[in-house]
């Protein structure tokens, strides 16, 4: 079965797209980014080709008071017209690049005006998981992965629980509207998660995981460090500080197996 939670964005050239898509899916007027308004008046800037046929046709049509001043006029104008295609080429060469290198002021500004959507996003995704949950399932652990206010910098506890997202047990258990809810809310999330641009590899785990880190905060991870005597076997030396490493081992199984049903688990905190 296809995700429901897809990502979209996976270069940066894609972002300003993502960000445009999250501001829509969250009915938020998005700030029109000065840079846009100033590109939409250079290309408004007259062309030499449409001045300079203009500047012949009115030498031949009419009296000149000054034919001097005429020239002079028109020297200008096309001076100036040939100078806003320069300008409009140079915007063509090094616009993209421009704004690439400034995509992360732009993700965050996103992430701070879509904040309170995302939070909304995130409590409805918690009461869908909730009740899509097999009655009679036990319990999983919780553990210290993110799952807060804002697209990139959530926070808190999670909780990964059986969630089952198969609509013919959804109904049995008259939670067709929650499984509604949850697919709805999924892909919001998908498109909350557009502001920033992630590229899985391949598919692994580490690559599932990938997909997880523009809405889920992962703090607390540390490397596992192992020792290897001879004649016997590998030894961790810091498995007491292994709990959040651990847990993001298992979000990322979590999530190559069933990345929606993982992030209804972490909606359970």
């Amino acid at each position: 079965m296809t995700p429901i939670y897809r990502l979209r964005t996976v270069i940066p050239e894609f972002v300003p797209q993502g960000i445009a898509a999250a501001y829509a899916v969250a009915g938020v007027k998005r700030p029109t980014p000065p840079e846009q308004a100033i590109e939409a008046a250079i290309r408004e800037l007259p062309t030499a080709a449409t001045v300079g046929p203009a500047i012949v046709a009115e030498a031949h049509d009419g009296p000149l008071a000054s034919p001097s001043k005429f020239a002079a006029d028109a020297l200008r104008r096309m001076s100036d017209a040939l100078a806003a295609d320069a300008l409009r080429d140079a915007w063509n060469r090094h616009g993209s690049n421009a704004t690439t290198v400034r995509l992360p002021q732009a993700t965050d500004r996103a992430a701070a005006d879509l904040a309170p959507s995302f939070a909304a996003t995130r409590e409805a995704l918690r009461g869908a998981a909730d009740a899509l949950i097999p009655q009679g399932a036990p319990e999983d652990t919780t553990h210290g992965l993110g799952a807060g206010s804002t697209p990139r910098r959530p926070t808190g506890q999670a909780t990964l629980g059986p969630v089952s997202m198969d609509p013919e047990a959804a109904i049995a258990r008259d939670a067709g509207a929650a499984l509604t809810a949850a697919r709805t809310e999924l892909a919001r999330l998908a498109n909350f998660a557009g502001i920033s641009a992630v590229s899985p590899l391949s598919n692994s785990a580490a690559s599932a995981l990938a997909q997880l880190v523009p809405v889920v905060a992962i703090e607390g991870a540390v490397m596992e460090r192992c020792i290897r005597s001879v004649g016997e076997g590998l030894t961790v030396t810091n498995e007491t500080q292994l709990s959040v490493t651990r847990a993001v081992r298992r979000l990322a199984a979590d999530a190559r197996a069933d990345v929606d049903a993982a992030i209804l688990g972490i909606a359970r905190d």
